[in-house]
């Protein structure tokens, strides 16, 4: 990213791009050939990069990402995750999301504030597999009763921009979105990407605009902890395993998740 969006280094980036790499944002051409011709445009729109944190697992490598005078991606200034797998030294294919810089939340926090150091090397798998049942338990199949099997009663530090911190700030916002007639379905989990106290997930999500029956209750069953939450929503992209959709109520969505002990 450093050649590409900082010295748009047209001899660096070749070398770093697979030939044939595959791009998976609906609005960029796939190839490395696009990329390349497409660095002098870049350049000179004075398109500003920052890398909040990066974590890597496997051959996959995710970027948190702030991109200032970022009008060649649609937006003034943008909070990205960019998804990348490396094959044979190179990077060979690309997903991302995008959304538009927010103020703050209701609890003061972010897109892209709070800790970003790496620890816990030796909970990956265990914090993986935490931050993945929850997406499959309570995101996708809905037993929402098993929240606290998941979530910290104590400390769930939200950077969501319109939700507030804690269960409570959680359940108000899936409340509000009842009472507007607005659900959100879970249908895939395409990525799941582990680090330490780091866990990025990628999911389909589906939005139904019917009135739906919502309710959710709350134990008191002590926690494992999830720290913090992160969300951002674009138009469909290709994640693994799916093809762009036409569905205009289809996005995805994407979490990184800090994990405290």
């Amino acid at each position: 990213m450093q050649a590409m969006f900082v010295d748009f280094d047209t001899v660096a980036t070749t070398g770093l791009l697979a030939e044939n790499y595959l791009q998976h944002n609906p609005a960029v051409p796939t190839g490395a050939a696009p990329i390349i011709g497409f660095l002098p445009a870049l350049k000179d729109s004075g398109i500003k990069l920052t890398t909040h944190r990066l974590i890597a697992e496997g051959d996959l490598v995710v970027a948190h990402n702030l991109y200032e005078n970022a009008q060649a991606f649609g937006g003034d200034t943008l909070v990205a995750f960019d998804v990348f797998r490396i094959e044979n030294g190179k990077l060979a294919e690309h997903w991302d999301n995008l959304a538009s810089l927010a103020g703050p939340n209701p609890s003061g926090r972010t897109q892209l504030d709070g800790p970003t150091d790496i620890t816990d090397l030796d909970k990956t798998a265990a914090n993986k597999a935490l931050v993945t049942g929850f997406v499959e338990t309570i995101l996708m199949k809905g037993e929402v009763e098993r929240i606290t099997d998941f979530i910290s009663t104590g400390a769930y530090l939200q950077h969501n921009t319109g939700i507030a911190d804690g269960l409570d700030g959680l359940g108000a916002a899936l409340a509000a979105m009842a009472e507007q007639g607005l659900s959100m379905v879970y249908s895939d989990l395409h990525i799941a990407v582990a680090e330490g106290n780091f866990v990025f997930t990628a999911s389909g999500v589906r939005w139904v605009t019917r009135r739906p029956r919502f309710s959710i209750c709350f134990g008191s069953k002590r926690a494992r902890s999830l720290s913090i939450g992160m969300s951002l929503h674009q138009s469909p992209t290709r994640w693994p395993t799916t093809t762009a959709s036409s569905d205009p109520t289809t996005d995805s969505q994407t979490y990184i998740q800090r994990l405290i002990p």
